[in-house]
């Protein structure tokens, strides 16, 4: 019995000791699966999450200023928005490429990416560091990216003007201070001829466009369509006899239709189907058949010193746009359009249809221009 007893015993000390171990050697088994797997996966060969494990967590000083970041002088920009410690963030350069990622905290005011996946697709990782509404964009890998930018912080949103922008902007419009207006932003484009952003203001009073500007979009800098503010032009007793226009701008169409009719104009088609003309003073019209660019109206254009000046939109109905300086004076529609005789005209109106249909109207003629810029190889 004592025999027995002693072997169970041996056993039992056996088992225990084999049950210590294996709970010893569990955690050094995950740990040099951890420090593997950060050799394999640090480009640099650098091991630094370990040393980051034995230091009291650390939270953010609060340097991050949300928003649009550029290097000065340049169109190169880096956009921010955080959540709860993560960055995202899309970085362009114009001559080089752009990279969207997102970011975690790693010290102080850095914060650590490792799946940056490029325009082609190549893995990225880097750090965020933000210091006094600056911030540099740093990567670990030497692509065809920069691998070091600087930017200087310009606003909260991406392509929206601060106040305070839009004030300077209304101001050099020549608009009052003592007008209390409101700004409509459309959004942002990429102007091909001048190489930039521009960003069209409009300014509103009385549910009234008063004035505006297609500016830069990242310093504000008035750059085209700029329409000034006059107090003349602007009240309902403005000096501008509708009719008077309205007659003048028949003229010049009858003259382009009578040339166009002679062959006087260069002709020539663009990559979208339109048909261009082309005159001694520049671009005479334009003509967009149905269904191009999605629209179920056919289109003409009609241009005076290279302004747009009358516009026929033609589906099941009809409209009629007569301009003078830029701006509509008259929207005469037609339910019908096999009936123009039952048309209705709109003249200077500050209804918000007359407006959306007059800034419909703009982009449409905008739209254009990069096919004209393909034809020409601008």
């Amino acid at each position: 019995m004592k025999k027995k007893k002693i072997i169970t015993w041996i056993l039992s000390l056996v088992t225990a000791s084999a049950s210590i171990c294996m709970v010893s050697a569990q955690p050094q088994e995950k740990s040099t699966q951890i420090m593997g797997d950060q050799i394999k996966n640090n480009l640099n060969n650098e091991i630094s999450a370990p040393a980051a494990r034995t230091e009291v967590e650390e939270e953010p000083k609060g340097d991050v200023q949300e928003g649009l970041y550029v290097v000065p002088g340049t169109q190169d920009y880096l956009f921010i928005k955080e959540t709860e410690g993560t960055i995202s963030f899309h970085a362009k350069w114009k001559n080089a490429g752009e990279i969207k990622s997102s970011a975690v905290f790693f010290k102080e005011n850095k914060y650590s990416f490792q799946n940056g996946d490029d325009e082609k697709g190549d893995s990225i990782s880097g750090n965020l560091i933000f210091e006094d509404k600056k911030a540099s964009l740093v990567f670990n890998e030497d692509w065809f990216l920069p691998r070091k930018t600087k930017y200087i912080w310009l606003r909260d949103a991406m392509w929206e003007f601060s106040n305070e922008q839009l004030e300077e902007i209304s101001r050099e419009l020549g608009v009052p201070d003592s007008l209390n207006v409101s700004y409509i932003q459309d959004e942002a484009f990429y102007w091909d001829e001048g190489e930039k952003y521009l960003s069209h203001v409009h300014v509103i009073y009385q549910d009234r466009e008063v004035a505006g500007v297609q500016a830069d979009s990242f310093t504000g800098e008035m750059v085209k369509e700029i329409y000034t503010y006059s107090s003349d032009l602007q009240t309902e007793n403005s000096n501008i006899d509708v009719e008077t226009e309205v007659l003048d701008i028949r003229e010049d169409y009858n003259e382009i239709m009578q040339n166009i009719s002679n062959h006087k104009y260069t002709e020539g088609q663009l990559s979208n189907g339109a048909v261009f003309y082309m005159g001694e003073k520049g671009l005479a019209s334009i003509v967009v058949p149905k269904n191009i660019d999605g629209s179920e109206y056919s289109r003409s254009y009609y241009y005076r010193d290279g302004e747009l000046f009358f516009a026929y939109y033609e589906g099941k109905d009809a409209h009629r746009f007569y301009l003078t300086q830029g701006r509509l004076i008259r929207w005469r529609y037609s339910a019908d359009a096999a009936n123009p005789q039952n048309a209705i005209n709109h003249d200077r109106e500050n209804s918000q249809e007359y407006l959306e249909m007059e800034k419909r109207l703009n982009q449409d003629n905008y739209a254009l221009q990069p096919y004209l810029d393909e034809y020409f190889g601008v």
